[in-house]
């Protein structure tokens, strides 16, 4: 076999681990990508029917509200911990209420997350732009993919960019009638950490 065949079939055989990771198939990669259509659509309701709001929420709000409090208490104390039921309730309404009115706009993948939004708000805007990343095969690498009865587990890598540094996103969703829901991001620590280092310092 000449050299310039066995150079070919290495790099065929190199990329098959990558071209294998974009075509598992994933019920919630495809929750993502419906997901990220109705954002660009500007369709909240449709949304909904692949992502669980609320629970995504409540996963942003204990984050959010947990670096809040961590950066309170350096300064105040215990403070915040005696208003912390209510300030919760709040921040998940108001962030609910703001992401919905952005989604229905067709304003949400058009916006960076920016001090001027409530930080819960800002992270949600963060990671749901995220799922539109696989849309482009270049940008993402499915790492695995575990199903425990209605539950499926993905772990991926995306970027916005192949100039760009993967990102670890880890996304839990749940089979709801006949569709997969989004309802957890596992790893959104990494993801505050990476997405919105400027929103709280």
């Amino acid at each position: 076999m000449k050299i310039g065949k066995i150079v070919a079939l290495l790099a065929a055989v190199a990329l098959l681990p990558a071209l294998a990771g974009c075509l598992v198939r994933s019920e919630t990669l495809t929750a993502m990508l419906a997901a990220a259509d109705a954002l660009r659509n500007g369709n909240y309701a449709e949304f909904e029917k692949h992502v669980d709001v609320d629970a995504l929420i409540g996963n942003v709000v204990d984050l959010t509200f947990s670096q809040v409090n961590t950066q309170v208490a350096k300064q105040y104390g215990g403070v915040l911990k005696s208003v912390e039921p209510l300030a919760k309730s709040l921040m998940v309404s108001q962030t609910k209420n703001e992401f919905k009115r952005l989604v229905n706009k067709g304003e949400i993948t058009k916006l960076a997350p920016e001090l001027k939004q409530l930080p819960s708000a800002a992270l949600l805007i963060g990671v749901v732009n995220l799922f539109g990343v696989p849309q482009n095969t270049d940008n993402y690498q499915v790492l695995d993919v575990k199903k425990t009865g209605n539950v499926e587990n993905l772990k991926m890598n995306v970027r916005g960019s192949k100039s760009e540094p993967w990102l670890a996103l880890h996304i839990q969703s749940e089979k709801v009638g006949g569709t997969y829901r989004i309802n957890r991001i596992a790893n959104l620590d990494q993801i505050y950490a990476n997405v919105l280092k400027t929103v709280i310092p």
